[in-house]
């Protein structure tokens, strides 16, 4: 099965702490890197991690907080003098893209690669990205200021052909293709070829969904229901509920919630606040409403569907 995962880059809310950095994801899908957030020291931490960011093909920023954005300077200078020249692909709110060309041109550094900025729209689930294989949506948070999440979501593939049943019949190049592509085909002076019996079932497309900052929202279950993979912020502990509230967070066990309404498979938590050096309660908090829950520790892959 095409690679599927999801590297974590860094955990931390507003503060580094306890070895935990800001918030940055890498997503591998088919090969294709694509960064979500990027945090201080987001490039850092590629490195330690053995990532090859030259390879980075978008960037998708969730909100203009800065630990969700202050390392995306370094970022794109260090591709720059790395030699990039095919384009950069960044999702992001409004304002970014100015503030962005304003700390470049003060500093006179003019990039040898074009930026392709796409604004990002408030008013449900949008269709953001799309190649062959995958498609990215955005869709609205509930924070202190526009926050949005993302869902990644791979293609149906081609069936695969069996081979045993193919061998020794002439069948035709497009006969193949359509049964490959769920087709029967039924010959005018020939025999039926049900693609049931000539092809190979594949696995379920795979989804992951990510929800940065935001208040537990209900709208979101039908967005991320059944994603093979959830990541939800979970700044806080079940006993700082009104703090979270206040600022606009959420808390382990509400993230356990969510994934639960929206039966996902798997559910991480991460965005920890600084408050806490010991992560075991958290967990113990998400777990305790969904037992399939994992702590978002850096340099830890979570396969999506695995």
């Amino acid at each position: 099965m095409a690679r599927f995962e999801v590297l974590i880059l860094g955990s931390s809310s507003a503060l580094p702490a306890y070895g935990r950095h800001p918030s940055a994801q890498l997503v591998n899908l088919h090969e294709n890197l694509f960064l979500i957030d990027c945090g201080e020291g987001t490039q850092s931490r590629l490195a330690e991690f053995g990532c090859k960011m030259h390879r980075i093909r978008a960037v998708f920023i969730s909100h203009l907080h800065g630990d969700h954005y202050f390392g995306l300077p370094g970022l794109l200078t260090s591709l720059n003098l790395l030699g990039r020249t095919g384009p950069l692909d960044v999702f992001c709110p409004e304002g970014l893209e100015p503030l962005m060309d304003e700390i470049l041109r003060l500093g006179q550094g003019e990039l040898q690669y074009k930026i392709q900025w796409h604004t990002l729209v408030a008013g449900g689930k949008k269709k953001i990205f799309e190649d062959r294989v995958m498609e990215v949506f955005s869709f609205p948070l509930a924070h202190r200021i526009t926050t949005f999440g993302f869902m990644f979501c791979e293609k149906p593939g081609m069936r695969k052909l069996r081979p045993e049943k193919i061998a020794g019949r002439a069948i035709s190049y497009e006969t193949l293709k359509k049964l490959k592509a769920g087709i029967d085909v039924v010959e005018e002076s020939g025999p039926t070829y049900l693609f049931s019996e000539f092809t190979e079932d594949l696995p379920s497309p795979r989804k992951y969904a990510y929800c940065s900052d935001t208040l537990p929202l209900h709208g979101l279950v039908s967005i991320i229901r059944e994603a093979d993979l959830l990541y939800h912020e979970s700044t806080y502990m079940e006993e700082h509920l009104e703090k979270a509230g206040l600022n606009y967070h959420s808390t382990a066990s509400q993230a356990g919630a969510m994934a639960a309404s929206a039966k996902v498979k798997k559910l991480i938590v991460g965005h920890f606040s600084s408050r806490y050096k010991l992560l075991d309660e958290l967990l113990a908090e998400a777990r305790a409403v969904f037992p399939n829950s994992e702590l978002a520790l850096e340099g830890k892959k979570f396969e999506v569907g695995g």
